[in-house]
């Protein structure tokens, strides 16, 4: 057994590593730093077990989307903190009231970003918020499948690749899915870990600082702003919003430095792996007015009746307040639940550079040279701050109206 899927299309999601009894499975960057599972001939016994489990080698069965809800927490903290409404905050604190077990993303010391399953509810705050890169899930699934097997619920939340590998290795080692909720976040695409720590490290070493906090939507600067932000001990050294030409934010923002398969996602589309889907819902209001700003405001897709069950139970707490919104809302502003993200013209440039010189900065710096140099014209001639105070003249009709026509 030489591979387990098409190289190319390994989302790093790690299922075959989570079943594999001889632990002959492990993730090794590619040329592009993006972990690809590879297997040890010297331990693997071929029993098939890997590409039994692999989903990109199954036919997924996805849930259609049953209804789309625009929503935030009540807690007025939580949802300044999220990036977008809170919603995954309070699920977690759902799962933590009722003694479930929830798993979500944090980052790691070294920079990177991996996958967590805990009952305390402590760690809700660090599960919060976006991690642009790829998440290690590590033995996540093996967990999970044991904890359901033990009789406990699991609350599991990720990227749909991540939530589809957990349904598939609970199939593979017969693990009960009654007391499993899973939300899949819309994903626009991975970036592998080792460029967001190749750019942190630049920058430690242009401000002369270490940095121990990474924020990719900092609550300080509002979340709605994506200012890119790093820290030493709480101290602010660094910070970038999502137009000033931060090259991690540009590569990402654009499309321009996921993972391969991440532009051939099979997830980009109107069927989910999850119960529920999670989401920003900026554009809230393009297809029908409503009587409130769009900013911090979750798309909450309800794709399972146990989905739809758990968003009322968290609104009849008064944990949410959620109103139902047409399905074209959601599908007009995320374009990933649609199709995957087109690879940006930047994108071929990019490989080649980092293929040459094993280094982001430069090589997003190359690449989208024409990209920062536009950025940095509409810095000078301050063409956000005129857009942004034409959004304050502009009639609240007009306003709705130009939001349905941008995408």
């Amino acid at each position: 057994m030489d591979k387990i899927c098409e190289p190319g299309h390994c989302p790093g999601c790690g299922a075959c590593r989570n079943v594999c009894g001889r632990q002959a499975i492990c993730l090794q960057p590619n040329d592009l730093g993006a972990e690809i599972a590879v297997i040890d001939a010297a331990r693997c016994v071929s029993c098939g077990l890997c590409r039994t489990v692999c989903p990109q080698n199954q036919t997924t069965e996805l849930h259609p989307i049953g209804s789309c809800w625009a929503a935030w927490s009540t807690n007025t903290e939580t949802r300044r903190t999220s990036a977008s409404g809170g919603v995954a905050a309070e699920l977690y604190a759902w799962a933590a009231r009722n003694g479930m077990w929830f798993a979500g993303v944090k980052m790691q010391p070294d920079h990177s970003a991996a996958y967590c399953l805990t009952q305390d509810p402590g760690e809700i705050a660090r599960f919060q918020n976006s991690k642009y890169l790829y998440a290690d899930a590590g033995t996540i699934y093996q967990e999970t499948a044991a904890k359901l097997k033990a009789g406990q619920g699991v609350l599991f939340i990720g990227v749909p690749c991540q939530v589809d590998a957990l349904r598939q290795v609970c199939r593979v080692l017969h693990a009960p899915t009654e007391q499993l909720y899973l939300a899949d976040l819309v994903c626009h695409g991975c970036a592998p870990k080792t460029y967001l720590q190749q750019h942190v490290r630049a920058l430690e070493k242009r401000y002369s600082r270490q940095a121990s906090e990474v924020a990719f939507r900092d609550p300080a600067e509002a979340t709605c702003t994506f200012t890119f932000t790093l820290r030493q001990n709480g101290r602010l050294f660094y910070k970038k919003r999502v137009d000033r030409n931060d090259t991690y934010q540009v590569g990402y923002h654009k499309g321009i430095i996921y993972r391969e398969n991440c532009y051939a996602c099979s997830y980009a589309q109107a069927a989910r792996p999850g119960d529920l889907t999670l989401a920003d819902f900026a554009y809230v209001g393009s297809v029908e007015p409503c009587a409130y700003s769009n900013e911090n405001v979750s798309c909450v897709l309800c794709n399972t009746e146990k989905g739809a069950a758990l968003l009322r139970a968290l609104c009849t707490e008064n944990k949410l307040l959620a109103e139902q919104r047409p399905q074209e809302e959601a599908a007009r502003y995320q374009p990933t639940i649609n199709h995957p993200t087109p690879p940006a013209a930047e994108r071929k440039t990019f490989v080649q550079q980092y293929r040459r010189v094993h280094d982001f900065d430069t090589a997003v710096r190359a690449a989208a040279r024409r990209r920062i140099l536009r950025n940095e014209l509409q810095y000078f001639l301050h063409v956000q701050q005129i857009r942004r105070a034409a959004g304050r003249i502009l009639p609240k009709e007009w306003k709705q109206a130009l939001r349905g026509k941008r995408r």
